[in-house]
């Protein structure tokens, strides 16, 4: 009974693993093709529903709606915000492939900044695949001294300020209630 269970666990994980990649692209896309609405607005309706719908959530269940550290939830919600416009930018500046190739780079970022301010320890073989995924990226934006290189500039400075925020995320997830950093970082982005 208990691995069947597990088991159902993994096929729900997967399916909502697809549906999730699914629906991000589907945003990447839209935003592709939206070139005449401007950037802040785009970003307001992305927002609309968690400025909406979660401080209601917020409400019912009787959770403290400003949190406990509220500079630190305010400065990560408006680098989300940054990482958000910097993502969006790249994408209606830049072909959408290499835009959302540029964006997965965030996860390297925080290997690297993990290694360098929390101390912890990676392989080799994680140091290799952080070199090829660089020098992959290097292929796919194909850099020269010419103005298309700048929406790759500002999508790596995007995908770097990701880990810069996920160092913070690591730290206020212990501290801080999952929705009340999500409703800072809907109004603060919101907003902009």
């Amino acid at each position: 009974m208990l691995k069947e269970n597990e088991s159902n666990k993994y096929k729900y994980a997967t399916i909502m693993i697809i549906f999730s990649s699914f629906s991000l692209a589907l945003m990447a896309g839209m935003i592709k093709y939206l070139n005449s609405v401007p950037l802040l607005e785009i970003l307001f309706f992305r927002n609309i529903a968690i400025i909406i719908i979660i401080p209601l959530i917020i409400k019912n269940k009787k959770i403290y709606f400003w949190g406990n550290n509220k500079p630190l939830l305010i400065l990560c919600a408006m680098l989300a915000g940054f990482v958000t416009m910097a993502y969006f930018y790249s994408i209606t500046k830049m072909k959408l492939a290499d835009a959302v190739t540029i964006k997965q780079l965030g996860p390297f970022f925080i290997i690297l900044l993990s290694v360098v301010f929390l101390r912890r320890k990676i392989s080799f073989k994680l140091i290799v695949i952080f070199v090829f995924a660089f020098l992959g990226i290097l292929l796919i934006v194909k850099p020269g001294f010419n103005s298309d290189i700048y929406p790759a500039i500002i999508g790596l400075l995007g995908a770097s300020l990701m880990a810069v925020n996920h160092m913070f995320l690591n730290y206020l997830c212990v501290r801080e209630h999952p929705l009340v950093i999500v409703n800072y970082c809907g109004y603060i982005i919101g907003c902009y």
